[in-house]
């Protein structure tokens, strides 16, 4: 999806729509379609910052385990 400013265009699927010419449906839709990309992204950002926090718990409970004999 890319939009220019003075000639809004959308572009879904390399078909270029105006949109203007939309209907109600349609814009709605897109707008929800931003909304979950957007949580997505965010979902993605969360889901790094737990593996690092995963990966560093893992070095202390290795850390805190007696030495094997």
């Amino acid at each position: 999806m890319a939009t220019a400013k003075n000639n809004p265009v959308i572009t879904i699927d390399g078909v270029k729509y105006d949109p203007a010419s939309l209907s109600k449906e349609a814009r709605a839709a897109l707008a929800n379609l931003g909304a979950v990309d957007s949580e997505l992204k965010r979902l993605q950002v969360q889901v790094g910052i737990a593996r690092i926090a995963r990966a560093e718990i893992a070095k202390q409970v290795k850390a805190a385990l007696p030495n094997a004999a």
